[in-house]
């Protein structure tokens, strides 16, 4: 996802997109993106459907390109490590149900 795709996407100059946000959410393009992404992974993490999932698998899944962006992004957004958190969490993976 980048300004530019979303820009033609919604018909609104770059330039309009980047003032609201800036404005309104205090937050750049990029950083409006990577809060969503890291809240759509603490999410996952949460989940037992995900329980078996690697943390990079849910990074990737998310939108993160590489596992170092993705562990610097929740560290600074909830201030422990993704592995610490799901640790801390304690969410085991959920048992498939008997039919």
């Amino acid at each position: 996802l980048s300004l530019s795709v979303l820009s033609h996407e919604l018909q609104i100059s770059q330039s309009i997109i980047s003032d609201v946000l800036i404005h309104h959410m205090n937050s750049s393009f990029y950083q409006f993106v990577n809060d969503h992404r890291v809240r759509s992974a603490r999410d996952r993490l949460l989940n037992p459907a995900f329980a078996s999932r690697t943390i990079l698998e849910i990074a990737y899944s998310v939108g993160f390109g590489n596992k170092t962006s993705f562990n610097r992004e929740f560290q600074r957004c909830f201030n422990v490590t993704p592995a610490l958190f799901r640790d801390q969490q304690g969410v085991q993976p959920r048992l498939a149900e008997v039919s």
